[in-house]
C-alpha cells in the first residue's frame, strides 16, 4: 500500500508539472483556433465624379458711342450649370469673355459642320462675313472655352475655320 500511495503521489507531482509548465488552468481550457487578419474589399468601388455641363450665354450689345452700324460690339459672359452625378447642381460664373465684333447668338453646331473636337455647345459673333465662333469643351473636372476665327467662303474656296485657341478653364469641383 505504500508503494501504491508512493505512486499516486508521483502521479499527481507529475500531473502537477506538466500542469505548471503548459499554463495552468488556461491549458484545460479550451483554445480558440489563431485568427488570422481578413481583407476586406468592397464588391463595388467608389463611383467617379462625373459632370454634366451646361453654357448659359449672355451677350449684351455695348453702346458705348464707338461701337456703330459700321463697328457693332457684343460684350459676352458666360455661366456654367453643372450637375455632378451626385444629382446636386450648382453653377460656375458667369465669366466675362470680352467684347467681339458684330451680333453674337447660340448656335446648335459648329461653324459650316466643323465641330471643335468635344464640343458640346457653340455660340458664333458675326458681323459682314465673318466672326469668332465660341465652343465649350467640357474635359474630365474642368469645362474650357475655345475661340476660333471664322469666316464665309466664296464660291472658289471653302470656309476654313482658324486653329481654336483656349480662352477659359474652369475647375468644376466645388
Amino acid at each position: 500500500m505504500k508503494v501504491m500511495g508512493a505512486f499516486v503521489i508521483l502521479v499527481v507531482l507529475a500531473l502537477g508539472a506538466y500542469f505548471f509548465m503548459n499554463g495552468g488552468l488556461a491549458a484545460l481550457t479550451p483554445q480558440a483556433p489563431a485568427v488570422q487578419p481578413v481583407v476586406i474589399t468592397p464588391e463595388a468601388q467608389p463611383a467617379t465624379l462625373t459632370y454634366t455641363v451646361r453654357a448659359t450665354w449672355e451677350f449684351r450689345e455695348i453702346e458705348d458711342g464707338v461701337s456703330d452700324m459700321m463697328n457693332p460690339q457684343t460684350d459676352a459672359a458666360v455661366a456654367f450649370e453643372v450637375t455632378p452625378n451626385t444629382g446636386v447642381p450648382y453653377t460656375k460664373g458667369p465669366f466675362r469673355l470680352g467684347a467681339f465684333t458684330g451680333s453674337c447668338a447660340e448656335q446648335s453646331q459648329g461653324f459650316a459642320g466643323s465641330a471643335v473636337a468635344g464640343a458640346s455647345q457653340y455660340a458664333l459673333c458675326w458681323f459682314a462675313g465673318g466672326g469668332t465662333e465660341l465652343a465649350v469643351v467640357p474635359q474630365g473636372a474642368q469645362v474650357s472655352l475655345f475661340s476660333r476665327d471664322v469666316s464665309e467662303s466664296s464660291p472658289e474656296a471653302e470656309a476654313i475655320p482658324s486653329e481654336p485657341v483656349t480662352i477659359l478653364t474652369v475647375d468644376l469641383a466645388e
